[in-house]
């Protein structure tokens, strides 16, 4: 039988959260390390600048994981009017644009362009 505490983690593990600030508040940590989260998420207000961004991410996989998998790590930024990267990031127009454009090829080379200036931040 499963104790609490395993219980706890398991549900954890299907959350994703996010938090105020350039780096990772000393109670987010806590409650990552407590509950297994399973990935943070990345506002406006977690983005400085790229190397910035990619040492926060290096310091979540490490300070909020004691075991098991590392965190997912995700951003709200889908082009248009929510675009969180600030320059050298390319600045792309929304999914709605991409849409009235009815092509799927340049919705595939959109994709194609995008991921790796996400990639960037590994």
């Amino acid at each position: 039988m499963s104790s609490t505490k395993d219980i706890k983690k398991q549900v954890g593990q299907l959350f994703i959260a996010g938090f105020d600030g350039y780096s990772i508040p000393a109670e987010f940590k806590k409650l990552a390390l407590e509950y297994g989260l399973g990935g943070v998420i990345y506002y406006k207000r977690n983005v400085q600048s790229p190397a910035q961004l990619a040492e926060l991410s290096n310091e979540v996989q490490f300070t909020c994981r004691s075991e098991g998998p590392g965190l997912f790590v995700s951003i709200d930024h889908e082009g248009g009017k929510v675009n969180r990267l600030v320059k050298p990031f390319t600045k792309f127009p929304g999914n709605d644009y991409l849409g009235d454009l009815g092509s799927p090829k340049i919705g595939f080379e959109f994709g194609n362009v995008m991921v790796p200036n996400l990639k960037r931040l590994e």
